[in-house]
């Protein structure tokens, strides 16, 4: 670096030193406001990121013992954590999916990391999921309940746990009140518009499952009432067409007079071969809240309207699930589970391909509804909808718009 644009505060002092002021500064700052001081601990452990060139590990020394040293480096050096503590130092494990039972006696608690622009997004330019606030839960999980084997990092995320404890969780953050609904649930006819049945056939027919082969039909999805999020949805049988699938043109369903309140069952299709073109969208702006795939717009009598949004990530995915990949969308209350022929083949406890459920508290519910359409936006993804159900506004609930 030229001698001009060199810092003369720092200028022939060792990077540790520089280091150390640095962190005692800060630390005397927050100290006299009453706050503690955490610190990420790598650059403080010489095997890490504190040895050559700059030496910062040196400044561990001069470390007041209050200070709070946030270690994620125990993949790298296993007992840092115990040296830390035996200096005097509290630890926190961080960036870390839960704690083992050796890790456990040298540390005080557990910190899990979300490294991602969009951690509500279940994913983004990639199927990695681990960067999600899904693993916040799992984290949580094993903060309370260290796993007993000392060798294994961490829990595998599992559909189990997703369709327990973090499912009501989720349910919890996604479901939209819709305090002027009332009375029992009221399935909303899809038999007018279904144009897709969930049968694959080989050759292609028309409105088989996506010109799919059988081997992946969805000959097992339930039919009649479910459950879904505790949304109560009713499905059309897979022996006919039993689901709408957004198209070039919008489809318009008609739903006739004041509802409080809607829910939807729906999925997307995403064929492998587009998958990653599909997942570059991400790298857009406006993807920073999913990738918008289609919309459900709601046509009042008075000719306003109001638009639900479907957002890839957010509260949509592909039906079609790897083994890896888990149900979970931050703004979906829940997942329906269903297997292929081939997967009902291999093994019938097997699940391998999902639905979302959400609910829309009707913003206008003194508004005479005429109709919804399903829109999309025509990306490589196809939404589709299986189910709809509606609550009728309670009436001494309205006020005048």
């Amino acid at each position: 670096m030229p001698e001009q644009e060199r810092c003369k505060l720092c200028a022939g002092k060792p990077k540790s030193e520089i280091f150390a002021s640095q962190l005692l500064r800060y630390h005397s700052l927050l100290k006299a406001r009453g706050i503690e001081t955490m610190i990420w601990a790598d650059m403080l452990l010489t095997e890490h990121n504190g040895g050559p060139p700059y030496h910062t590990a040196r400044a561990l020394e001069a470390l007041p013992r209050d200070v709070i040293l946030c270690n994620w480096s125990t993949g790298v050096v296993p007992l840092s954590s115990k040296r830390f503590q035996q200096m005097g130092f509290r630890v926190i494990q961080s960036n870390s999916a839960g704690i083992n039972r050796e890790q456990a006696d040298w540390v005080i608690g557990n910190m899990m990391g979300c490294w991602s622009k969009a951690p509500w997004l279940a994913l983004t330019t990639t199927d990695v999921q681990e960067f999600s606030y899904l693993p916040v839960l799992q984290s949580a999980e094993r903060a309370w309940n260290p796993d007993a084997d000392p060798q294994r990092d961490a829990w595998a995320l599992s559909r189990e746990f997703v369709g327990g404890r973090a499912s009501e969780a989720l349910a919890l953050v996604a479901r939209s009140p819709a305090p002027m609904a009332a009375g029992p649930a009221q399935s909303v006819s899809l038999a007018g518009v279904v144009n897709l049945s969930t049968r694959a056939a080989r050759p292609a027919a028309p409105g088989a499952w996506f010109g799919l082969a059988p081997g992946e039909s969805l000959v097992n999805l339930p039919a009649g009432k479910v459950r879904v999020g505790g949304l109560p949805f009713t499905l059309l049988p897979a022996t006919r067409a039993n689901a709408v699938a957004f198209g070039a043109q919008p489809v318009s369903i008609p739903v006739k007079g004041k509802k409080g309140a809607l829910a939807f069952l729906y999925g997307c299709h995403l064929p492998d071969e587009l998958r990653g073109t599909f997942l570059d969208r991400f790298k857009q702006k406006e993807a920073i809240l999913g990738v918008p795939i289609g919309a459900l717009r709601v046509s009042y009598a008075d000719g306003t309207a109001a638009t639900i949004e479907l957002r890839y990530g957010l509260n949509m995915l592909a039906w079609k699930f790897g083994e890896k990949l888990l149900p979970y969308c931050y703004g979906a209350t829940g997942s329906l589970a269903a297997s292929t022929a081939d997967m009902q083949a291999r093994d019938p406890r097997g699940r391998d391909a999902f639905f979302f459920a959400c609910d829309w508290g009707n913003p206008h519910p003194n508004k005479e509804i005429e109709s919804i359409e399903l829109i999309s936006t025509g990306t490589e993804a196809t939404p589709f909808l299986l189910a709809m159900t509606a609550w009728k506004t309670n009436e001494y609930s309205l006020t005048p718009e």
